[in-house]
């Protein structure tokens, strides 16, 4: 069987880290040879037992941007030996791809580049060096068709075969129809009263203020 190393810098509170520990526990759950390896800084603390995980605890600490700096310089090189394949959880750790091989990659979003005026100017900085890793790894996969068009926009030179769209799946232990009677009494709205529901983020990039006027 083959053994994978499922690579995660992210709490599970987080959504790419929602992604990582639902996909980790979902192939366990399937019997497959998974294991998590995750990045603990002093700011991704992760305080409780996951069965099939392993920590990697930051061996320093930068004293500034600490959590960008630790997951592109410190994570990747004290990542283990000897899984058949790696799989990177985010684009944060295409760097994996510098120090193991075969690997996989999952490719979120383009926002820090989209958009850099929203983010610290260093997370830009860091992101288009890590994405000049991208063609060391084996395979990439988009939550969605339009991210894999940004993607080749921005990075032309990536082989267009070896980008997959896969869309995220969701935890059905959270996510299950309910009744819409019983739903508006517990959040003490009135029956017939018209609901728009905004899942996403505050972020100036989401355009909350479009979502209000529409």
């Amino acid at each position: 069987m083959m053994r994978v190393g499922l690579v995660n810098n992210f709490h599970p509170f987080s959504g790419i880290g929602k992604y990582a520990f639902n996909l980790h526990a979902k192939l366990r759950e399937q019997e497959k040879d998974v294991e998590m390896i995750y990045c603990e800084s002093k700011d991704n603390i992760l305080d409780w037992d996951v069965t099939g995980l392993q920590k990697i605890k930051q061996e320093y600490s930068f004293p500034v941007h600490n959590k960008t700096l630790s997951w592109y310089y410190s994570f990747p090189p004290n990542i283990p030996r000897g899984y058949d394949l790696y799989h990177a959880s985010s684009q944060y750790l295409a760097r994996v791809a510098k120090f193991h091989d075969p690997i996989v990659v999952t490719h979120m979003d383009l926002a820090p580049v989209l958009f850099p005026n929203e983010y610290p100017r260093v997370l830009s900085v860091f992101l288009k060096r890590v994405y000049s890793f991208y063609d060391q790894c084996d395979r990439i996969l988009t939550i969605s068709p339009n991210a894999k068009t940004e993607l080749l926009e921005h990075l032309p030179q990536l082989d267009e075969n070896s980008i997959h769209p896969i869309p995220l799946g969701f935890d059905e232990a959270i996510y299950e129809p309910k009744s819409k009677e019983e739903a508006r009494k517990k959040l003490g709205i009135k029956p017939g009263t018209k609901v728009v529901l905004n899942i996403g983020s505050e972020e100036p990039r989401k355009n909350i203020p479009t979502v209000i006027a529409a």
